[in-house]
């Protein structure tokens, strides 16, 4: 795995930023910058927060304990999205193997695809229960008619 000091470099790269572009940006000085990317030293947690939250990358992507370089808000902001997309989708009466397939294209974590599945899963079976039970309520309130 890539340590700190590589991807730091590597993402203030990718942005075409200079040292001193990202200490300005992270109000410091450039010579902060510089120990960091070159491992002579290591900011402090709130700092390394910062640089992720400025780079749009998880902080354990940041300090290369992680090749998942997707924060958890943007994530959630993509679960949210998926969210909305599969109660739409319901409303206007697309069936769940479409919503399934749509799924399966988008690029997400498996761990996130895993748990929109089982969401459809669980709606597919109370749809399943709730017409079953439309379908047999009228023959039950007579049964229990003819009783008393």
């Amino acid at each position: 795995m890539t340590n700190f000091s590589t991807r730091l470099k590597e993402l203030r790269k990718s942005k075409k930023n200079t040292q001193q572009d990202l200490a300005n940006i992270l109000d410091l000085k450039r010579n902060n910058i510089a120990k960091w990317e070159t491992g002579k030293a290591t900011p402090d947690f709130e700092i390394i927060q910062k640089i992720a939250d400025y780079f749009e990358v998880n902080v354990n992507y940041l300090l290369g304990t992680s090749d998942e370089k997707e924060s958890l808000i943007r994530d959630l902001e993509n679960k949210d999205s998926i969210y909305l997309i599969i109660y739409v989708a319901l409303k206007k009466h697309i069936s769940i193997p479409i919503i399934e397939k749509a799924i399966q294209a988008i690029e997400l974590p498996q761990s996130m695809k895993d748990e929109l599945y089982f969401i459809l899963e669980m709606i597919d079976s109370n749809e399943r229960q709730l017409r079953w039970w439309e379908a047999n309520k009228n023959g039950s309130n007579l049964k229990a008619t003819n009783e008393n």
